[in-house]
């Protein structure tokens, strides 16, 4: 037997089955290896390349999500991607990214330093160091990060502008135009500290946006004086590389000459350094020579061509040479990878900005009442713009030209034609919306009379006029498209004067025309829902359902009419097929939560309407399921579980309403009183919370802490924060001005949770309430160590100090002076 197993272990390491994974195969770290040991095998490994294997799972995902800007999906990815690859280099570069563009600048980090622990020469974590410092309000350490990374020859670029911003925090003005004029002209200096200035930058306790949170929103890292570039946005991007400076695993080539000190410096992390072709070609421009830097974006080599950073460029050349189609195609195209970046957004508004100029010159003469020069004109623009068939049909507008060309020329049918066409692309257009009203008005007075009469829900007198008008019209044997938009108007208004078997009989008359389909199959399932004929509704919803899927107003009833018309089996094999495919439809579970209370299974039943609670509480509070839990007397917990759902929504009046619907099923349950003081403190009713919190502790001597989110008001970026009834007691204390109490309440709780931030947050405002100043700042410096997004704390340290200073300045006594007499005086 034993000859046997050594014959077969020389037989697979013949055929390397087994390997001892000496080579650049990842490390993976047993699951219950202790941390120690896991940073020792990771600082070992980052001199060894990275696998050849390509991960074309988790971390591509994660990329992708990282470039669209979903940076919480690209968190949870990259997590995933380093437990089974510890030492993968673009997941330990990419996560303290992905925590930093969330505003999450105490997680940023500390993943920086994990980066830099483990490559101890990259200068990339000490610049994501410095900018996550600046953001949790510590300058100084910002200041030293920054230093760090330009001895390690970091990237000017972004090194310069966070000294700059960190010495204008602290007030040195003259350091910070220092670090600027490296990087900024005069010109661009000076609308700098303009927008400082506007932002109240010198006040500690102003609020600064590091990041973006829109398109167009300013912010240190979208500053409009680097508009389109925006490098500070390309942090977190892979550096490009000349692939002949690599070996095959993308690792830096040792060169036989390399100076030592290179030697030292080298590391597998490939750092990011200015491109000068790349430069050369965004600083020609910046100078507005415009067909130079195209030929530079043009002539850059494949390796910087494929980067966002070229690509951007070259796409803002084209538009700025006039060229609009090719800049929307290659817009479009980075889009597609990168949809998260703010100059792609930002270059596809100049297109359609550019577009509405060229639009303004046939408006002009449209307005003018001249439509054979504004026919011409339309012409001339859509052979510039338009050549190119996905374009032309995705833009609205230049129907709206075309139909108010043609209503200007009295051809209607035409002009009705062209506005349908618009509000087909977009069905909110107003402008299409309108011209459809004019084009009304000059060919059918009766019909425009209707709709006015329709839209002012005067629907006696729009059925009357609608009538009339298809009463005149119903001799033609076709259904024309004015004709087909009588019918819909005139069954609509019967439907809501609950004429619902007349609302049939019209929508029927139009169900095949199109662009009239989905109307005519909602407006008849709705008719025959209201009718209490579920199998028909039903049948005509999911005509409807299949037209526009997941319709809010077509989804629940059609849900609603197939549990009331099929037998309880089939009806839960639909619901259990519609939710493998949509399993966030609220509608499906209250269907297969009925089906399992009508089979006596209320437990069953519960969790069912818990989880359609949790997905869409306004769905859930629809006025058939409010009667059915009114008929069925179903228990507290699930108005209960509704109430914190709206409460979680920020709707604390609707989530009050709930919470006191639960307390009458069932008085006196801790969790629903504990919901009504809650609800009350958001709404600043406080003694009444007040009576509420204490009545759930008799209740509930210790009930489930809350987690709530803490407010862009009171938070650096919102983050989860603890709460008890303990601590919303010391908060309404607080709001009422009465400190002793609070400071009890806050003090209660701090002996059986000292770590939680909130409490220490509460008596730092409390103690400075009671200008008990230096127990105050060590309140507040606690909180900042347990939570340093925690700006609640931040402002009420700053306004320790300022009453501290202001109690160490020398009184000044003030003498009254007596004012001089200005009368003349006679002498002796």
């Amino acid at each position: 037997m034993r000859r046997f197993l050594i014959t077969l272990l020389l037989f697979l390491f013949s055929f390397g089955l087994v390997s001892c994974q000496s080579g650049p195969l990842p490390f993976k770290p047993d699951s219950e290896m202790k941390s120690q040991k896991s940073l020792v095998l990771m600082d070992k490994l980052k001199d060894k390349p990275s696998s050849p294997i390509r991960l074309y799972g988790d971390l591509d995902f994660a990329k992708f999500q990282f470039d669209s800007g979903n940076y919480n999906t690209a968190e949870f990815f990259l997590k995933k991607t380093l437990l089974d690859y510890p030492g993968n280099l673009e997941a330990t570069r990419l996560l303290p990214w992905s925590y930093f563009f969330q505003g999450r600048y105490d997680k940023a980090l500390i993943a920086f330093q994990r980066g830099q622990a483990l490559f101890h020469h990259d200068p990339d974590p000490w610049i994501g160091m410095g900018w996550s410092q600046f953001g949790l309000r510590e300058y100084e350490k910002a200041l030293a990060s920054f230093d760090r990374a330009e001895e390690l020859f970091g990237e000017p670029f972004h090194i310069r502008k966070g000294r700059g911003f960190a010495h204008l925090r602290l007030h040195r003005v003259d350091k910070a135009k220092r670090e600027f004029i490296k990087i900024y002209s005069f010109a661009e200096i000076k609308k700098i500290m303009g927008l400082w200035e506007s932002w109240d930058g010198y006040n500690p306790d102003a609020r600064l946006k590091l990041t973006p949170d829109k398109a167009e929103a300013v912010s240190i890292f979208t500053l409009p004086e680097e508009k389109p570039r925006y490098p500070s946005m390309l942090l977190g991007q892979p550096a490009a590389e000349d692939p002949k400076s690599l070996d095959r695993f993308g690792q830096k080539v040792k060169q036989k000459f390399q100076s030592t000190v290179d030697k030292v410096r080298w590391d597998p992390v490939r750092r990011r350094k200015p491109s000068p072709p790349l430069e050369r070609a965004w600083e020609l421009y910046y100078k507005s020579l415009r067909q130079e830097a195209l030929d530079e974006f043009d002539d850059l080599p494949k390796y910087l061509s494929d980067g966002l950073d070229a690509q951007n460029g070259l796409a803002w050349s084209l538009l700025k040479n006039g060229d609009v189609l090719k800049a929307q195609k290659k817009f479009e195209d980075i889009k597609k990878s990168y949809p998260g970046f703010i100059g792609i957004e930002q270059g596809l508004a100049a297109v359609e900005s550019e577009k509405f100029q060229k639009a303004a010159q046939v408006q002009y003469y449209l307005d003018l009442k001249k439509p054979e020069i504004a026919q011409e004109k339309l012409e001339i623009f859509e052979k510039d713009y338009f050549s190119w068939p996905h374009v032309y049909h995705k833009w609205p507008e230049i129907q709206n030209l075309k139909g108010w060309t043609s209503l200007q020329q009295g051809k209607y049918n035409e002009s009705w034609t062209f506005f349908k066409k618009a509000l087909k692309y977009d069905p909110e257009n107003q402008t299409a919306y309108r011209g459809i009203g004019e084009v009304l008005k000059e060919a059918a007075p009766g019909l425009y009379k209707a709709r006015l009469a329709f839209e002012k829900k005067d629907y006696k007198s729009a059925a009357r006029m609608y009538w009339e008008y298809a009463d005149y019209y119903s001799r033609e044997k076709k259904v024309h498209n004015v004709l087909a938009d009588a019918h819909l108007g005139l069954a609509w208004s019967h439907f809501y004067k609950k004429e619902y078997e007349d609302a049939v009989k019209n929508f029927k008359r139009i169900r095949t025309i199109d662009g009239l389909k989905f109307e005519a199959a909602k407006g008849m399932g709705a008719s025959y829902y209201n009718l209490g004929n579920y199998a028909e509704a039903a049948k005509y919803f999911q005509k409807a359902d299949k037209l526009h899927p997941n319709s809010p107003d077509v989804v629940s009833k059609l849900d609603w009419s197939i549990l009331r018309s099929q037998k309880p089996d089939k009806s839960e094999r639909r619901f259990h097929k519609v939710l493998k495919k949509d399993p966030t439809r609220a509608s499906a579970y209250l269907g297969l939560g009925w089906i399992e209370y009508k089979r006596r299974k209320p437990d069953l039943a519960a969790e069912y309407f818990l989880k359609a609670i949790s997905l869409d509480p306004d769905f859930v509070m629809m006025d058939e399921f409010v009667a059915m839990l009114n008929r069925e007397r179903f228990g507290w917990e699930i108005y209960n579980n509704l109430g914190w759902a709206f409460y979680k929504r920020g709707q604390h009046n609707k989530a009050l309403e709930l919470f006191q619907i639960s307390a009458s099923r069932e008085n006196y349950k801790s969790d629903t009183l504990k919901g009504m003081g809650y609800s009350l403190f958001r709404l600043g009713q406080y003694r009444e919370a007040i009576a509420f919190l204490k009545q759930t502790l008799i209740v509930n001597k210790y009930p489930a802490p809350l987690e709530e989110t803490v407010l862009e008001e009171d938070a650096i970026t919102p983050f989860p924060v603890a709460t008890s009834p303990g601590t919303v007691i010391g908060r309404c204390y607080l709001g009422l001005g009465m400190n002793k109490e609070a400071a009890a309440a806050f003090n209660l709780e701090r002996e059986t949770r000292p770590d939680w931030p909130e409490i220490h947050d509460g008596l730092g405002w409390t103690y400075l309430g009671m200008n008990r100043l230096p127990e105050a700042r060590i309140m507040f410096n606690q909180a900042l160590d347990l939570q340093p997004l925690y700006y609640s704390s931040h402002k009420g340290l700053n306004a320790v100090k300022r009453r501290m200073a202001k109690s160490k300045l020398p009184v000044v006594r003030q003498f009254r002076m007596e004012p001089v007499s200005t009368s003349k005086t006679t002498g002796h």
